[in-house]
């Protein structure tokens, strides 16, 4: 190429790029006028979730009335109960029909427990203590009428009384003293009557008495059969009849 024609060559170039740069330059000054003017909104951060976060979230506290609600298995076996509270499940248990309890879950609040038993339609009020009845214990007929009162410590019946549904004394026991054995016996003291009052039948198996009973009764309150036992819990045998000579 000759000098002549290199001359303006490089001058066109020259020129060319200087009106790029120019040009540019006006573009990006266009732009940032546009964000002065518009600037990018803020975008609100959400809270994390205590979920998300790996934490567990807050349990709601319940604080309403704690109703139990009991019900006889169809094979008639054990009652199972539930507890509520605030409409919630907080608690279940069985019962077997010796009154042992098992199958416990979740946790009874101390104090006050409303309880319907749907079974035979009664309900009541009864006092909870670290999971377990403790204090006195009221049971109702559907209508209100009383049916039962009852003392429990730390679980276990103390005294009760029941009563027919026209007042009348049913059955009083008092387990204070009473012996422990394992075949279902009655123990401590008590006693069971008839609807008109009268007695049919009493026992008293009891710690402090070295010799227990237990006592039946006929209609005309005369004795008619009677078992004594010693300390141990057994039989003690009736005395022999004298011989006729």
């Amino acid at each position: 190429m000759s000098k002549k024609i290199a001359g303006p060559f490089f001058f066109i170039l020259l020129l060319s790029l200087f009106a790029g740069l120019f040009l540019l330059n006006r573009w990006i000054q266009s732009k940032i006028g546009n964000i002065i003017e518009n600037p990018i909104q803020e975008i609100p951060v959400q809270p994390v979730p205590p979920e998300a976060a790996g934490k567990a979230a807050p349990k709601k506290r319940l604080t309403g009335e704690v109703l139990k609600k009991t019900r006889m298995a169809p094979d008639r076996t054990f009652e199972l109960s539930i507890f509520y509270q605030d409409g919630e499940e907080i608690a279940r248990h069985r019962v077997d029909r010796k009154g042992a309890l098992y199958d416990q879950t979740g946790i009874i609040p101390d104090g006050k427990v409303k309880f319907v038993n749907e079974t035979n339609e009664t309900y009541g009020a009864e006092i909870y203590k670290d999971g377990k009845r403790y204090g006195p214990m009221k049971v109702f007929y559907k209508d209100g009428v009383l049916m039962q009162e009852s003392y429990y410590q730390f679980g276990r019946l103390v005294t009760s009384k029941e009563y027919f549904h026209n007042g009348t004394l049913r059955m009083e026991v008092d387990y204070s003293d009473a012996r422990e054995y394992d075949d279902g016996r009655d123990v401590g003291t008590g006693k069971v009557y008839s609807q008109d009052g009268r007695l049919k039948y009493e026992w008293k198996l009891t710690n402090t008495d070295p010799v227990g009973y237990q006592k039946s009764y006929n209609r005309q309150g005369a004795l008619t059969g009677e078992v004594y036992f010693d300390g141990s819990g057994n039989i003690i045998p009736p005395n022999p009849q004298p011989a006729h000579p």
